[in-house]
């Protein structure tokens, strides 16, 4: 039987994953030919953090 709290857990890392990867596509690179490193460097950690989240969150659902 899962566990609510980390099924709500699972749910949130899954949206912020999802929504910092497409932040992150659309940020770090805002035109063609273009990469705007700190951004990249700021939506990535927030990609990488997100997916922990889900992990811990499938793992312990």
């Amino acid at each position: 039987m899962p566990n609510e709290m980390w099924c709500i857990v699972t749910i949130v890392g899954l949206i912020g994953w999802i929504s910092a990867a497409l932040v992150f596509l659309f940020k770090a690179f805002p035109g063609r030919d273009v990469f705007e490193a700190r951004a990249a460097r700021t939506w990535g950690v927030a990609v990488l953090v997100s997916y922990g989240i889900w992990l811990v969150g499938m793992l312990n659902a």
